[in-house]
């Protein structure tokens, strides 16, 4: 294990990274998108929501990390393979 770990020293930025960006999708699809007045279905109450990004913008940057994910996958994959412990 500690020789997988000093193998590893150089990509460790870009592992980390590939694990903030992937909390960061997780986070961004959990998201609400609702906006507008809604009426409670057990009450007459009324909630006004306002969403600080609608589903267009929170999916366009999903994707955009995504791609990135996929990017240093590929980066950390290359890595891995010409890598010799």
């Amino acid at each position: 294990k500690s020789k997988i770990q000093q193998a590893n020293v150089p990509i460790l930025n870009k592992i980390f990274m590939l694990s903030e960006l992937k909390n960061t999708v997780h986070k961004l699809k959990s998201v609400s998108t609702l906006s507008g007045t809604v009426t409670h279905r057990y009450s007459s109450e009324l909630t006004e929501y306002v969403c600080f990004m609608d589903e267009k913008d929170k999916d366009d940057r999903i994707q955009l990390l995504e791609e990135q994910i996929e990017s240093i996958q590929e980066e950390i994959e290359t890595f891995n393979a010409i890598t010799k412990i």
